[in-house]
């Protein structure tokens, strides 16, 4: 299977979309049905402010992973 990528971030202060409620409840999910899944965490904000080269690159390497 291509798998799922799954990119979080670590701020105590994201009210938008922790990802303690909002991606690891979905990521064990996935993993308990067999998805292979990528899981990277980010320390930046919602928007990934200052992140956003390094969230690139790894979605990036993922997709050259996945299609070759």
């Amino acid at each position: 299977s291509a798998g799922f990528f799954a990119s979080e971030n670590k701020t105590p202060d994201d009210k938008i979309a922790p990802p303690d409620l909002m991606l690891k409840p979905l990521v064990k999910k996935l993993t308990g049905a067999g998805a292979s899944i990528k899981d990277v965490e980010l320390n930046s904000n919602h928007s990934f402010v200052g992140q956003r080269m390094a969230l690139t690159k790894v979605i990036g390497e993922w997709l050259e992973s996945v299609l070759s």
